[in-house]
């Protein structure tokens, strides 16, 4: 019995280290605000916004961008390390960037980012089909992932917090993350909780690394 019990605990302190020890995102990065959001108000909420932000622009001028000016990254971490990945179809839809009432930096006032979630690819191509399952982005049911611009706050001359809502497996939530804009880039680096959509695996780290990176001149 006492060696039993010993195993046990053994067992116990081996799996908390091996916890403590995983590689994870950097404590340092932003860690995005996710809210629920009722469905019903997705599109009202999206389309006001966008009213307001072209009312609110100097002359109206705006910018639209590409799926070639987007550069988009992640990394997730599970026990055997990091893996960075990114998503190969990256659509654009009606996004512009323009100048805010009271504001001299161009910023997201409309649009829509979409990745085909089928078109992952990381380092490893197991890790691909992995990635496709239920438990993750369940590429069978659900085809993409969406993020519609709401709003752009400024906290300062070149930083940002920009909302929009993010919809992952049928599952639309607001989030908020930290943008700088500099030498005509906006650059936005964070980590997402992926839980917050039904990402489920024990021995990967629920926390996933983003980076965004998009050319607005």
């Amino acid at each position: 019995m006492k060696i039993f019990i010993v195993v046990i605990v053994v067992v116990i302190i081996g799996a908390i280290a091996l916890l403590a020890l995983s590689p994870k995102p950097s404590e340092d990065l932003e860690r995005a605000q996710v809210t629920d959001i009722q469905e019903d108000t997705v599109n009202n909420t999206l389309e006001e916004n966008t009213q307001e932000a072209g009312e609110g622009s100097e002359n109206n001028s705006e910018t639209a961008i590409t799926s070639e000016d987007v550069t988009f990254a992640f990394t997730g971490y599970g026990p055997g390390g990091s893996h960075p990945g990114t998503f190969n179809d990256i659509s654009v839809r009606n996004v512009a960037f323009g100048i805010q009432e009271g504001d001299t930096n161009i910023v997201p006032t409309s649009g829509t980012i979409a990745f085909q979630v089928a078109s992952v690819e990381t380092d490893s191509t197991t890790l691909d089909g992995h990635l496709c399952r239920e438990n993750f982005f369940d590429c069978e049911n659900h085809k993409e992932i969406t993020f519609d611009f709401v709003s752009a706050e400024k906290i300062n001359e070149t930083d940002y917090n920009i909302t929009g809502n993010l919809q992952i497996k049928g599952i639309t939530k607001q989030i908020t993350i930290p943008a700088s804009y500099a030498k005509g880039f906006a650059q936005a680096d964070f980590v997402v909780d992926m839980t917050e959509f039904n990402f489920s695996a024990p021995t990967v780290n629920p926390e996933v690394e983003i980076s965004i990176s998009v050319k607005i001149i």
